[in-house]
């Protein structure tokens, strides 16, 4: 009996007992669990998300090629936009030289009419200061003639009175 109560000593000293037990508890809980289907679980899971991620890869690589495709076109697009607006430039700079020349012929015609009718109406008031002042002259001939003469003043009257005899007939 000696030898029994060294023996359990001797395992409660050195912890065999409780390593025992450990051993025991893993191999229950391992038991209990199904190890196996949860490492397939997690493989499957990692598997997975190798998958989603080379699919992501692969999906950011075409995003980047279409990128890379539509930065190689950059420069000719921006060629094409920039004859569009030279273009339209061209066409802008046509329109307005007409639409100033028009109205530069506008203009001109303009001035030409006004200048006509500033000419005739400076025409009109030297032909009526001549007029005035042919008639004043005129008048005064006519004045110093009868003065001159008298009797160009009695024929000048019986002239008249003889228009008005005529009429009265």
């Amino acid at each position: 009996m000696d030898k029994i109560i060294d023996i359990i000593k001797y395992l409660i000293d050195t912890n065999i007992v409780n390593f025992a037990l450990m051993v025991w508890f893993f191999w229950w809980v391992f038991d209990k669990i199904d190890i196996k289907k949860l490492m397939n679980n997690v493989v499957q899971a990692v598997k997975d998300k190798i998958q989603k991620s080379e699919s992501e890869k692969e999906s950011s690589n075409i995003s980047m090629n279409k990128a890379l495709e539509t930065l190689n076109k950059l420069p000719d697009e921006i060629k094409e936009i920039e004859k569009f607006n030279n273009d339209k430039i061209e066409l802008f700079k046509k329109q307005l030289e007409i639409s100033t020349q028009k109205t530069i012929d506008k203009i001109e015609n303009n001035i030409e009419k006004s200048i006509k009718i500033e000419e005739k109406n400076i025409s009109k008031e030297v032909m009526n200061e001549t007029i005035e002042k042919s008639i004043e002259q005129a008048r005064n001939n006519i004045i110093e003639m009868l003065k001159s003469n008298p009797d160009l003043h009695n024929k000048f009257i019986q002239d008249g009175l003889d228009k008005l005899d005529k009429a009265e007939l």
